[in-house]
């Protein structure tokens, strides 16, 4: 069964164009970005906080503030698709990707890079869990699992493994002397995810569920 008859126009187009029939795209673009983004994320986070001067035994608890603020983000979701419907939830999650991206560049204060380890729970929740839903609501019943199946393949089972492995080139690309230039490296995923943002605002309408086509 192709990515075509998985992921009709309307899903393909929740990405990036908004939902003419004729666009060509699909979530691989989102879900290899995202994924490839939280691999940065994993993979940088623990070192940048120690060359920020936080001791190493508190770097562990420090990061468990990102899981811990999905479940306020959870609590939340319900209430911002009402409010702001599929576009504006999403690109609530983007910003938030976008924003705590920005402020690891900046790298301080050090208690703001620390906050925003709380926006995890907006950039899981409302990017990935919505997705989910928008899927689910734009394919027929019959593919729905295996649209879903593929999705997760795509961001975690190639878009994060693949993440990890550019994480490291560009980690290695900015640093000298056993020194890394983190400002540079976390503005790149800043201007790409930024990038992504303002196209999406411009670009996306949301169809009709399924059933109502």
């Amino acid at each position: 069964m192709g990515l075509r008859r998985l992921f009709p126009p309307s899903v393909g187009t929740f990405v990036v164009r908004g939902s003419e029939p004729r666009s060509s795209t699909h979530p691989e673009l989102i879900a290899f970005l995202l994924a490839m983004a939280l691999a940065l994320y994993f993979y940088a986070t623990p070192k940048f906080l120690a060359d920020l001067g936080i001791p190493d035994h508190r770097i562990q608890p420090v990061q468990t503030i990102g899981q811990i603020s999905e479940i306020p983000a959870l609590l939340l979701l319900p209430l911002a698709l009402r409010r702001l419907g599929i576009k504006g939830t999403f690109a609530v999650g983007l910003a938030a990707w976008t924003l705590r991206f920005l402020i690891f560049s900046l790298g301080w204060p050090v208690w703001l890079v620390v906050a925003s380890i709380g926006l995890h729970g907006l950039c899981h929740v409302f990017i990935l869990i919505v997705a989910q839903l928008y899927v689910d609501s734009q394919c027929p019943p019959n593919v729905r699992a295996s649209a879903q199946n593929l999705l997760a393949v795509l961001a975690f089972g190639i878009g994060l493994p693949a993440g990890f492995v550019l994480s490291g080139l560009l980690t290695a690309a900015f640093t000298e002397d056993a020194a890394t230039d983190y400002q540079q490296l976390f503005l790149l995923p800043t201007l790409i995810l930024g990038s992504l943002l303002i196209v999406f605002l411009l670009g996306f309408r949301a169809p009709g569920s399924a059933a109502e086509r």
